[in-house]
């Protein structure tokens, strides 16, 4: 049994968090004792604290004494603040450390990948969540520090769920940041509703942009149509969903598209050449061109008027996460991880 300190950089709702909270409660089944400092409070505390996990809100300048009074046998971070952090406490005290990777190295940005370069300290293992995020690393820390855990969820049976055939809704899950796209998704819509007028959009998340993507589609005048869920869990709202849609310029492995594959949802993804992490095209799904409208709306068009198809790619969707996915060996990974001297 270990002691394991997780390290993020806030709880709020998003996929690097959803996973922490899903690897707590599965490495609680392997005896671990388990503690979670972050640095900004979100609704996600509530949880790890049902499962009876402690949690410490800290500043930067107490990050260090906490740590050491926990003493911990290891140190798992998360997101980039964190990850940086983590590699100094982790050799000041001697504590071995693991960083995890959830985006490409791209999502970044420059500088804090030149930061990731010069600082000379590095964990015990980087935990990359693909074979994407990975190879995007490997000219930035050392290549044989890097391990692969792909992310996953717990798994449940199929459900068979009744929708309203009139009209068709395309969802889509995440912050409301750049990288997301979701202007994109908006201008796309737009362009079919032109055409269609039977279809509805639902954007489930939160982030600095929520003003201005409803300023967009009042611009583009779809607004009566456009439905934003804030801040909400996003479970109860794929029932509503005809399709799902992750029009990001660029992805790690995305919590919310396998929640989607796991609704039995046909996905649109993007990826250079029809290349996904996790979806291959028109086998689980369509993967299309980043920042590309026009392809964006054929792909809609494409799930709106062919629905035999789309739910052949959403059945193979489902059956790649039951296989491929689940929470359960994405612990046990990490469970030999931790306890490998």
């Amino acid at each position: 049994m270990k002691h394991i300190v997780h390290l993020i950089t806030g709880l709020q709702r998003g996929g690097a968090e959803t996973v922490l909270v899903t690897l707590c409660k599965e490495l609680a089944a392997y005896g671990h004792r388990q503690s979670v400092i972050f640095f900004k409070d979100g609704p996600l505390k509530q949880e790890l604290q049902a499962l009876g996990i402690a949690t410490y809100h800290v500043g930067y300048i107490t990050l260090f004494s906490t740590i050491k009074k926990l003493n911990p046998d290891c140190i798992h971070s998360l997101l980039w603040s964190a990850n940086i952090l983590a590699r100094i406490m982790g050799k000041w005290l001697q504590i071995p450390t693991y960083c995890a990777l959830h985006t490409v190295s791209e999502h970044s940005g420059k500088l804090r990948n030149i930061l990731d370069i010069v600082l000379p300290v590095h964990p015990r293992k980087y935990i990359a969540v693909s074979e994407t995020v990975a190879t995007s690393y490997k000219h930035i820390v050392p290549a044989q520090k890097i391990v692969i855990i792909e992310n996953g969820i717990p798994l449940r049976g199929a459900q068979v769920q009744e929708k309203n055939s009139e009209i068709f809704t395309i969802g889509t899950v995440g912050r409301f940041v750049p990288v997301k796209n979701y202007a994109l998704l908006l201008q796309a819509f737009a362009q079919l509703y032109q055409e269609y007028k039977n279809i509805h959009l639902i954007l489930v998340g939160h982030g600095p942009l929520e003003n201005e993507l409803r300023a967009l589609a009042q611009q583009l005048g779809i607004q009566d149509i456009v439905t934003f869920v804030i801040n909400q869990p996003a479970h109860a709202y794929y029932v509503l969903f005809d399709c799902f849609v992750q029009p990001s310029a660029h992805e790690g492995l995305s919590i919310a598209l396998l929640e989607a594959l796991q609704a039995q949802l046909p996905v649109i993804v993007t990826g250079q050449n029809h290349q996904h992490a996790c979806i291959t095209h028109k086998k689980h799904g369509l993967v299309i061109q980043p920042n590309h409208v026009e392809t964006l709306y054929s792909a809609l068009k494409e799930y709106l008027l062919d629905r035999p198809t789309a739910q052949l790619y959403a059945q193979a969707g489902y059956q790649h996460v039951q296989q491929n996915f689940s929470s359960a060996a994405m612990a046990q990974k990490y469970n030999s991880l931790f306890c490998n001297k």
